[in-house]
């Protein structure tokens, strides 16, 4: 009998062992401010070898180029543009600090010819686990729109970022137009909008002082458990916190809530916490307005008498009317309603 009496008890200790074990452990990093501090990069270039080789499975124009610090780079090399131009393909060898040069020597007719670097044309899963950081030039600005080089945009960026997929930091050069590095995050030059944060950091991630804007996409994909936005943040952007499958926390130090879409957060984000300002849930959970979506009128018939069709465009032009309301209304809902639907949301005292 002592055999079979033991038996619940520990299948109940079991059971509590691995309730304990299976509840999230959401976590709880310090809130500290950063500054936007601008990383003013200038570039050492590494010494191009003399041999490269060519790149089949790449297409006839591309070219494996080697330097003296073990970084490998394959270019494209576009003949069809107003001036032949190099683009970066893809990334190799054993270095962990790459350099994207301004130019690449080959062979061009029989003669050794400087090419620009112009831009980035990533491959999927463009660098191997090694390369941690990566540092552009700044002449390596450019996109092909049209067969035409133009600059570079914040899509073409993220776009870039998102094929890296255990790069860390990305340095810009201090000479490179329109955007910048802060602590290796991509920040528009003004440091008006954050655009993209590279794939291979982790851990929590504070978006800096004084940025206005976390820009669509910015953070889509990264392994970031906890986030914090701070209260300068007034625009949280279409999936800006989207397919983050760590993310367990998010810190936003406004106290009235930033304007956010019903896309700015995936499922991890709102099956973790939300924490925000003491006193300013008011501000965040937004009830959805308690009205029905008006119908149009029926319409009257061709041979309907003057006075019926009086009625149908007064009846019209009420229901136009209505319905201005009514969208308004569920807009203002929508662009907040993304608080809303956090499993958790926390006032906190942020120091």
């Amino acid at each position: 009998m002592k055999k079979i009496a033991i038996l619940p008890v520990l299948a109940l200790a079991f059971m509590a062992a691995c309730s304990d074990k299976d509840e999230p452990q959401f976590p709880n990093y310090p809130v500290v401010s950063v500054p936007a501090v601008v990383d003013q990069v200038t570039i050492n270039l590494p010494v191009q070898n003399a041999d490269y080789e060519s790149v089949a499975a790449l297409g006839s124009a591309c070219y494996n180029f080697t330097y003296d610090n073990n970084q490998e780079i394959v270019y494209e090399i576009k003949t069809d543009l107003p001036n032949t131009s190099a683009f970066v393909r893809k990334i190799g060898g054993t270095c962990s600090n790459v350099i994207i040069p301004p130019y690449l020597t080959a062979t061009m007719n029989g003669e050794l010819t400087q090419i620009p670097v112009v831009g980035l044309d990533l491959v999927v899963d463009a660098a191997p686990e090694n390369v941690q950081t990566l540092t552009i030039c700044g002449d390596v600005h450019y996109m092909v729109l049209n067969a035409a080089l133009v600059n570079a945009t914040s899509d073409y960026i993220r776009t870039q970022v998102s094929k890296l997929n255990y790069v860390t930091k990305i340095e810009l050069e201090s000479t490179y137009p329109g955007y910048v590095s802060v602590d290796g995050n991509i920040y528009t030059s003004d440091l008006s909008a954050l655009v993209a944060v590279p794939l291979g950091k982790d851990g929590h991630f504070t978006v800096a002082d004084g940025t206005a804007e976390v820009q669509d996409r910015a953070l889509f994909g990264t392994r970031f458990d906890a986030v914090t936005i701070p209260a300068s943040v007034k625009v949280i952007g279409h999936e800006a916190l989207v397919n983050m499958d760590k993310l367990m926390l998010v810190n936003i130090l406004s106290e009235e809530a930033p304007t956010a879409y019903n896309d700015s957060f995936g499922y991890y984000a709102y099956n973790g916490v939300l924490r925000i300002p003491a006193g300013s849930k008011a501000a965040y959970t937004f009830e959805k307005p308690d009205l029905v979506k008006p119908v149009a009128p029926p319409m009257v018939s061709p041979d309907a008498s003057d006075e019926e069709w009086e009625e149908y465009e007064r009846l019209e032009e009420q229901y136009e009317e209505d319905l201005a309301n009514y969208n308004q209304a569920m807009s203002q809902y929508t662009n907040h309603a993304a608080f809303s639907l956090f499993k958790d949301i926390e006032e906190v005292s942020f120091k």
